[in-house]
């Protein structure tokens, strides 16, 4: 390492261009800032290995259980192999009981080997909660706003389109119960990404392996082809057995919560029964990604690939790629390398991609939610029947634009209907409804609209739909304390028959480059990548990738201000 400055060497040519955090210079690696109380929650990491690294792997002249050994010995915590995912990063699962500090300490560790370009840790994911309130009998969430000032104004786009069964929108979720009656004939072939626990995660692995391997996936086997839901209750033998894993996951009865997201979207309508969806004709595709107790951001990521259409050697075939991407689920964690590099790959691949920014009241601005806050991510915030700002939904800059959420009685609002099963564990037979609120269904309300601009002019790319749909939001009504802004709740409240009427309006003056109206380039994302610190060069935060070059920048100009300055004398 002589040859190369070091840590505290680099901090003086900083200050000149940038503020760079980073632990080795060789590795190039990022170790994210971690969230007070992850540990609890943690039993896997994802590394991205470095590119020669990669190389070997897929090569085959390295083996990933390798990469693990060899990091075992580094970090001096027993790490093991627990698969390959998509993007040639790897899934390494941890002692189970680190503490925070044990954890940062880990994760610096990895970050300083140069086969690792970035790590950071599988954190739990799970679907913005949807609390029920079974009392109000209409879908004002749908209505025009002289109705409801929250409404989406869907009449007014159903006056133009009510969608075409070409498009397809991918429901990323804890799966679909496809008998229900507003959905039947309109669920594509999906997949469910849940991977079973491996050993090693715990010791109840070993003590009950029939109750454990599958605990989380709740349907006896692991990764297939049926994303069919079979309910995420937990009861209190469950939330024990996750406890004494370090995971906190309180008892409560399934939610069904991907049926009510794909019925906001795409329910059988104008037929006489359940619900009226958004889009009338289009196809869901439902990823299961979220069982008892949540789900690992690892599926996710692999989900998000798989929906887009992007061909993987770990994934199966998507014959039906997504034209827009619901992710009505989360976790209070800034976005990921890994999460980030699968968006931007999907969004190259033409889908757009719609995100929840979560139901705990938090300013994303100081307290971010992903993948909401995640570059190229639609997120949604939630607003009440009167168009005032949900009292439960996040907020803030990193807002892009809110839709009907509506409010539980707990907060003396009014909130929807949707599809579900009244099982309170296993689904039972028939259709059913239920009242609910939450940033879920507000994501859920916009992506519905973006299917329908999809339909009235399929030509647009997703940074078209994009700027279209945010360029028709309507403006937020006073409503004194409560009243949202643009700097809370984004560009106003969609509006899906405005949005309808842009999508078809081929005279728009669209302020983005030409560049950006097609579809974006990898050397576009690379510049974005710089710019967000997400995967590399010179960033305002410790997620980036440092490229070891840039430290020779600083020296490169100095030799260059001498010379000049030597010529310059007599």
């Amino acid at each position: 390492m002589g040859k190369y400055p070091t840590a505290a060497g680099l901090r003086g040519f900083s200050s000149v261009f940038c503020q760079i955090s980073l632990v080795s210079v060789i590795s190039a690696a990022s170790a994210p800032a971690l969230s007070a109380g992850l540990s609890d929650n943690l039993q896997s990491l994802i590394i991205s290995p470095a590119p020669a690294y990669k190389q070997l792997l897929a090569a085959g002249k390295a083996a990933p259980a390798d990469l693990a050994t060899r990091l075992s010995a580094r970090s001096g915590q027993t790490l093991a192999f627990k698969r390959s995912m998509s993007g040639g990063n790897q899934v390494l699962s941890v002692p189970a009981g680190l503490s925070d500090a044990e954890l940062e300490a880990l994760l610096l560790s990895l970050a300083e080997d140069p086969s690792v370009a970035a790590v950071e840790p599988d954190s739990l994911i799970a679907p913005m909660a949807v609390p029920p309130d079974y009392y109000f009998p209409s879908q004002w969430n749908l209505h025009t706003p002289e109705e409801a000032a929250g409404g989406l104004n869907a009449p007014q786009a159903w006056n133009y389109t009510t969608g075409d069964n070409s498009t397809v929108v991918a429901v990323i979720d804890t799966g679909i119960r496809p008998e229900h009656i507003d959905l039947q004939d309109r669920v594509l072939p999906g997949y469910d990404f849940i991977t079973e626990f491996a050993l090693g995660n715990n010791y109840l692995l070993e003590e009950y392996p029939s109750y454990m391997t599958y605990f989380r996936t709740n349907d006896g086997d692991g990764r297939d082809d049926d994303p069919t839901d079979p309910g995420d209750w937990v009861d209190i033998d469950d939330s024990r057995a996750m406890m004494s894993m370090g995971t906190t996951c309180e008892p409560h009865e399934s939610s069904f919560h991907g049926t009510a997201i794909a019925g906001i979207i795409a329910a059988n309508s104008n037929n006489n029964h359940g619900i009226a969806g958004i889009d009338w004709q289009a196809q869901i595709l439902p990823a299961r990604v979220s069982g008892k107790c949540g789900g690992a951001r690892s599926d996710m990521i692999d989900a998000i690939r798989w929906a887009a259409g992007i061909e993987d050697p770990t994934l199966p075939e998507n014959p039906t790629p997504a034209r827009v991407i619901n992710l009505s689920l989360g976790s209070v964690n800034a976005c990921g390398f890994a999460e980030q590099e699968a968006i931007n790959e999907a969004r190259e691949a033409g889908a757009v991609l719609v995100a929840a920014v979560g139901n705990e009241a938090l300013n994303l601005d100081t307290t971010p939610t992903a993948p909401a806050t995640c570059d190229n991510v639609i997120a949604v915030t939630a607003v009440r029947q009167d168009g005032g700002r949900a009292y439960y939904t996040n907020y803030g800059l990193a807002a892009d634009i809110a839709a009907p959420g509506g409010e539980d009685t707990g907060g003396d609002g009014v909130s929807m209907v949707v599809d579900t099963n009244r099982g309170l564990t296993e689904p039972v037979d028939g259709s059913h409804f239920k009242y609910v609120a939450g940033t879920s269904v507000a994501a859920a309300h916009v992506s519905g609209v973006l299917s329908l601009m999809i339909a009235a002019n399929p030509e647009l790319t997703p940074a078209e739909l994009e700027e279209r749909l945010l360029a028709s939001a309507r403006d937020f009504p006073d409503n004194g304390v409560f009243s949202c802004d643009s700097q809370s709740c984004g560009a106003g409240i969609a509006d899906a028959g405005a949005a309808v009427e842009l999508a078809m309006d081929e005279d728009y003056a669209s302020s983005l480059s030409p560049e950006l109206g097609a579809a974006q380039t990898s050397q576009q994302d690379d510049q974005e990548q710089v710019r967000t610190g997400v995967s590399g060069g010179c960033s305002l935060n410790s997620r980036g990738t440092f490229d070891p070059t840039l430290w020779l920048l600083p020296l490169l100009l100095g030799a260059l201000a001498r010379r000049l300055r030597s010529r310059a004398r007599p």
